[in-house]
């Protein structure tokens, strides 16, 4: 889902209150175990924003599973972030990928999601090996996995 593509389905009004640090931005189910024992805690960002500019550019920071808004009473807030979920169906793009296809996302530019795997390869499993893009220089050596020179926290 293209961020150009969801900002042209987004009213003026929505895209404002978007920008507003009026959200809490929880962490991914998949994560919720590394973050807890690592932090002892899930990590959650509050006060988070979920349209923000950077370089002239728009950026977008959403998860429609963890990401709330942080005063339930806040309609304006809440319809903004219903109108996002609308023009994410609306701008899905549907990309079939085949074993060994790679597919590389920028989160800040685009969402992403999955929908039901379908009967070709695998039929009711899904083998997916998530990276990310990450500068590690001033990483500790006790937030790498056993030592490994390439896997950070478990």
């Amino acid at each position: 889902m293209p961020l150009d593509h969801l900002m042209a389905r987004l009213s003026e009004e929505h895209i404002e209150e978007l920008q507003k640090p009026q959200y809490i931005i929880g962490s991914q189910l998949t994560f919720r175990d590394g973050m807890v024992d690592i932090l002892g805690d899930e990590l959650d960002v509050d006060d988070a924003r979920l349209l923000f500019q950077m370089n002239g550019s728009w950026w977008i920071r959403f998860s429609h599973s963890t990401t709330q808004i942080a005063d339930i009473g806040h309609k304006s807030a809440q319809e903004a972030m219903d109108a996002l979920k609308h023009a994410c169906a609306d701008c899905a793009i549907a990309i079939t990928l085949q074993p060994g296809d790679i597919a590389l996302v920028n989160n800040r530019i685009a969402l992403h999601g999955r929908s039901e795997p379908g009967s070709e390869y695998g039929e009711q499993t899904r083998w997916l090996l998530r990276t990310y893009g990450l500068d590690i220089t001033d990483i500790d050596p006790s937030q790498r996995h056993d030592g490994s020179a390439f896997m950070l926290y478990p």
